[in-house]
């Protein structure tokens, strides 16, 4: 009797257990939906400091919803003095210089860099948990812990103002909890009323183009694959363009809805360089050289996941598809 009421009391705390961990995976996926919300929705304008344990900067950020139209802009305080200014999707760099700014015009706001929130499948990657309450540039935040379940790729700790849902501090975390990146709110303002006069400048600037690929050049067939991906990345971007006759340059986006890297094949006339492993922060690349059909290629992983992730993945990068001289695409050998 006694034996069978201590299976039944097992029982119950496994459900208990159970129900408990279903609801903080509820809980933490409803302030990870209203955070995303937030940046694209919200007013708000402050001081933002970002950066790893050696490197920070701070910045400061405007963004407002003027007529259903985004506005943002984004002003560095420290370094080399620039201004980015972004209307829907068209951005300009105001900066020294004359050289033209090549980016991703879809990332300008560093606290959107780290956090895609894209991903249906992100609860099948990382555990979710609320935690306790913090206070962060003088706002009460809710913190959310995400916990990967597997060795390829980094977790979060999140600060997500409990009013608004805006994002206040963002930390990303080493297999043994080091801070490797931060992102967090000094002084802000959210709901403010922004002008739209906040988002004119006098200065001359320069539009930021997308890693110099146009929509001519996108046509080109993809080149290369990857034959092994941590589970959950999705394929997000790829740019294929011809710089001339045989020489292609390849750039190949993956994201699993937080983390995300990038695949870079470049044609280089020596396949014997040296090959490169480098990280600083939360990023890691690793740089190898291939031959194929006597064609050398650089091939380039850059990513915010652990080393052994990009080295991996590098490892596994293969061609696919080449265009013959008649126009009809072969397999490579």
């Amino acid at each position: 009797m006694i034996v069978r009421l201590m299976l039944m009391l097992c029982c119950l705390s496994g459900s208990v257990y159970a129900d408990s961990d279903i609801r903080q995976e509820q809980n933490a996926r409803i302030w990870l939906d209203k955070m995303s919300h937030a940046f694209n929705k919200r007013n708000y304008r402050g001081v933002l400091i970002y950066g790893d344990p050696n490197v920070w900067n701070t910045l400061s950020i405007k963004h407002s919803v003027i007529d259903g139209i985004e506005y943002e802009k984004l002003e560095h305080l420290t370094g080399l003095p620039r201004k980015i200014i972004r209307r829907d999707h068209d951005i300009t760099c105001i900066h020294p210089g004359d050289h033209v700014v090549r980016t991703d015009p879809n990332i300008t706001n560093p606290l959107t860099q780290s956090l895609v929130l894209s991903s249906s499948e992100l609860t099948n990657l990382y555990d979710l948990q609320v935690g306790g309450h913090e206070r962060i540039a003088d706002r009460l935040a809710q913190r959310i812990n995400v916990i990967p379940k597997d060795k390829y790729r980094y977790g979060y700790r999140l600060w997500v103002d409990m009013q608004s849902g805006l994002l206040l501090r963002s930390d990303l975390m080493s297999e043994s909890a080091e801070v490797l990146e931060r992102f967090q709110f000094a002084q802000v303002e959210i709901d403010a009323d922004i002008p739209i006069s906040e988002f004119d400048d006098t200065e001359t600037g320069h539009p930021i183009e997308a890693h110099g690929f146009t929509s001519e050049e996108m046509v080109q067939p993809a080149l290369w694959e990857l034959e092994w991906i941590p589970r959950g990345f999705v394929l997000t971007t790829r740019y294929v363009q011809e710089q001339a006759a045989q020489h292609h340059q390849t750039m190949v986006m993956y994201t699993d809805g937080l983390a995300a890297f990038t695949l870079f094949v470049d044609n280089v006339a020596d396949g014997r360089m040296p090959d490169m492993n480098k990280r600083w922060g939360a990023t890691a690349a690793v740089v190898r050289h291939m031959k194929f059909n006597d064609n050398g290629y650089r091939i380039t992983v850059v990513g915010e996941v652990p080393m052994a992730t990009v080295q991996k993945i590098a490892l596994s990068a293969r061609p696919m598809l080449a265009v013959s001289p008649t126009g009809l695409i072969n397999e490579l050998e």
